[in-house]
């Protein structure tokens, strides 16, 4: 692999610094809030892994990973994104695909997101290609990282 490719540059963790979903007029939503912390990891034997979440998510009642009550359950996943699987990078065009094996989302499985990659210094933004459906409305996702390692 050409340690100048695309592939290669992506290699690393990442932390997140903005997720942000853009509207066709311009204003901005914050799926996980203005806060929202995260890692994204890329492997050289093309395996990626990403963890968005909401500071602050409200602490289960039992230490019991296996306990909480159902709405301890659904307000943890409601301020958590997390999926893992494969990627391959276009490098001409600029843009890497996840291929999506794990999700907390279940629709997100055995699908694939495209991102176009933006990477300026220690920063890399991955842009949706499309809107997509957030919070009942059609939005452009931007998420940008700052390279950890």
């Amino acid at each position: 692999m050409n340690e100048n490719s695309l592939h290669q540059k992506l290699q690393g963790a990442w932390r997140l610094t903005d997720y942000v979903a853009e509207s066709q007029n311009g204003s901005v939503f914050y799926p996980l809030g203005p806060d929202a912390s995260g890692y994204i990891m890329y492997t050289n034997d093309a395996h990626m892994s990403a963890t968005l979440m909401r500071p602050n998510r409200i602490k289960f009642e039992s230490t019991d990973m296996m306990g909480g009550t159902p709405d301890e359950h659904a307000g943890a996943a409601a301020g958590y994104l997390s999926y893992a699987g494969t990627f391959v990078v276009d490098e001409a065009n600029e843009v890497v695909t996840h291929h999506i094996k794990t999700a907390l989302v279940p629709n997100w499985i055995d699908n694939e997101f495209k991102r176009k990659v933006i990477l300026t210094g220690n920063k890399l933004e991955l842009r949706a290609l499309a809107p997509s459906p957030v919070a009942l409305e059609m939005r452009l996702v931007r998420v940008i990282w700052e390279r950890v390692r």
